[in-house]
């Protein structure tokens, strides 16, 4: 019996092994049970173009950069011959910028190296070779509007108003002619700007020109307009048309304090004796730029005793300049040189008899010399009359924005200008 069991059992596994391999069979041949299927290996990531940006540091070269994609050093020769034309590539300056475009296997493509504030040079990869372009940056330009009050001097309240030094400077310069911003500036004084702010990629970049500005100095109200010539020559002038610009700057300096005025009885600091002081004086950095005060000839520039290192430029109304204590002149600056308002003659120093860097400022009219600061210069040529009306509604815009619309509407009226038979302003003032 044992026997006949033991057969049993065996005959009944192989019975059961049997069935169970038809059904692993039918479910697989099928299709229609649960199958496992192993997972699918991920796709490849595609390899895109991309973009680095490098920040050139001191003493290196373009071959530096361009190495770390492939250009090889004969490559770089050739590149830079291509593109020398254009630019010189040997001249990249530290704190610049070089954007390099990769291709998607990291083969550079082209790039671009950012020159200074104007453009940048874009060189591409091309089937012939390098071919390089200089353009300017795509700038954007929006409306900006500032006021603010001085409580210590100009740069500070420009800056309390989250504004750049630039700003400043450009109110200054627009001023010059009328406001002394070393000796006039008062605690107080107030100012409205109309300008441009320059944006790139939507970043502040700097600024574009000043629209128009306001400048209120010791109670005196100062205005000043831009306006655009046919010819495309640009010039800021008064409410009335009349230039802004004078013959002579009120100071040949950007920068600087006040510490002396014109006297006829001063006490000299390093030979503490009185004797006239026949100029003012600018404390200023070694090296400061100072500027012609208006066009003329360079009279003098040489060394003259006490007076040391000196400039001397004579200009039209029997008007001449006089700049001391210098540390070096400018290029080009000799006798009978030709210089422009603005421009640079010489640089702020201590030579001759001096306490310590300053430029010691003076202006002698009819060989007599005379109060820089008091003294009233002539303006340049005012608005040709046809184009006042233009420019009359154009300050209005512009005076709306900068909140002084109604003043300058009534200062139109009262001087009952233009006078044709249906005056603009008298539409405007009974809106």
């Amino acid at each position: 019996m044992t026997l006949k069991r033991i057969a049993l059992l065996l005959a009944l596994t192989l019975v059961l092994t049997g069935a169970l391999g038809m059904l692993v069979q039918r479910t697989g041949a099928g299709g229609d049970r649960a199958r496992v299927v192993a997972p699918a290996a991920p796709p490849a990531a595609e390899s895109r173009p991309r973009t680095v940006r490098e920040a050139i540091a001191p003493r290196t070269v373009i071959g530096d950069y361009l190495g770390r994609y492939g250009v090889t050093p004969t490559e770089v020769e050739l590149l830079l011959g291509a593109v020398r034309p254009v630019y010189d590539l040997t001249m990249i300056r530290a704190g610049h910028f070089l954007d390099f475009q990769l291709t998607g296997d990291g083969r550079l493509d082209s790039f671009r190296y950012g020159i200074d504030a104007d453009g940048f040079l874009q060189v591409d990869r091309t089937e012939s070779g390098w071919m390089a372009v200089r353009k300017p940056h795509p700038y954007m330009f929006t409306d900006c509007c500032a006021a603010g009050v001085i409580t210590d001097h100009l740069f500070g309240a420009v800056a309390d108003l989250g504004e750049q030094p630039q700003l400043a400077v450009a109110l200054a310069e627009l001023f010059a002619w009328d406001v002394d911003f070393y000796a006039d500036l008062r605690e107080g004084d107030s100012f409205r700007i109309l300008f441009q702010k320059r944006l790139l990629n939507g970043q502040p970049t700097g600024y574009g020109p000043i629209l128009a500005a306001e400048f209120v100095n010791q109670g005196q109200a100062y205005r000043a307009f831009r306006y655009v010539h046919a010819d495309g020559r640009t010039e800021y002038y008064t409410p009335a048309g009349e230039s802004v610009r004078k013959e002579l700057l009120k100071s040949p300096l950007k920068m600087g304090r006040l510490t002396s005025r014109f006297s006829h009885r001063r006490r000299h600091p390093t030979l503490k004796i009185y004797r006239p002081h026949f100029g003012i004086d600018i404390a200023a950095p070694v090296g400061t730029p100072v500027h012609a005060a208006g066009d003329g000839t360079v009279a003098f520039a040489g060394y003259r005793g006490q007076a040391g290192r000196m400039v001397e430029v004579r200009h039209a109304h029997r008007f001449t300049t006089q700049y001391l204590h210098l540390s070096r002149y400018a290029a080009g600056i000799r006798p009978g040189a030709r210089v422009r308002q603005g421009q640079v003659i010489g640089y702020v120093g201590s030579s001759g008899e001096s306490t310590g860097p300053h430029l010691d400022y003076r202006i002698k009219q009819n060989n007599a010399y005379v109060n820089p600061v008091r003294t009233q210069f002539q303006r340049a040529e005012p608005l040709p009359a046809d184009r006042l009306p233009e420019f009359q509604r154009l300050v209005v815009a512009y005076g709306r924005v900068l909140g002084v619309e109604g003043e300058l509407q009534q200062y139109y009226l009262a001087r009952l200008w233009p006078t044709d038979e249906d005056p603009f302003w008298a539409r405007q003032a009974a809106r």
